[in-house]
């Protein structure tokens, strides 16, 4: 079903400008060209909080009047910490997607798929003034993986869905 997912989604991306995944242990995204110069965003969203080993979370996706993905905003249940303390628990702030990955409070500027690819590119530039590499660690950091991954590396894994395209990408960058 998977493919058909992707072939549906290529051949509407101008429409569909993200798909939600969740119950993973991380926070995390790609995005693939979808063809006639558009893009798609897969969002992985975590229901556990990628702070802890058994922290639940939920994200409220914000959108314009038009309809369009401002922001993403990550919420997490200190439920340890609560638990400990032995008292009622609340839902906690824990980040918006847009200050993270583009350091200002636009509230108008829609995450799309080519805002995306943009962001993904910018683990090509050495000098990413964003540390778009550092944060998408930062947010994955339960992934053994990622530890040892370069921002090529990075990059390949966030544009490439597929074994062959990915083998592809990281033999660009002599990795393979």
């Amino acid at each position: 079903k998977q493919w058909y997912q992707r072939r549906v989604q290529a051949a509407h991306a101008n429409k569909i400008s993200a798909t939600f995944f969740g119950h993973e242990h991380v926070d995390s995204w790609m995005v693939k060209e979808g063809g006639n110069d558009s893009f798609t965003t897969y969002f992985l969203v975590p229901p556990v909080a990628p702070i802890g080993p058994s922290e639940p979370s939920f994200v409220i996706g914000a959108a314009n009047r038009h309809w369009s993905l401002v922001d993403l905003i990550f919420f997490y249940f200190p439920l340890d910490t609560f638990s400990r303390l032995a008292r009622s628990p609340v839902f906690s702030f824990l980040y918006s997607f847009k200050l993270i990955h583009f350091r200002h409070r636009d509230k108008n500027v829609p995450i799309d798929g080519r805002v995306m690819k943009l962001v993904a590119e910018r683990l090509l530039d050495p000098a990413d003034p964003f540390e778009t590499y550092r944060e998408l660690l930062r947010n994955e950091h339960q992934l053994l993986f990622t530890q040892n991954v370069s921002s090529l590396e990075m990059y390949c894994v966030v544009t490439e869905d597929t074994s062959p395209g990915l083998e592809t990408c990281l033999k660009q960058f002599k990795y393979l």
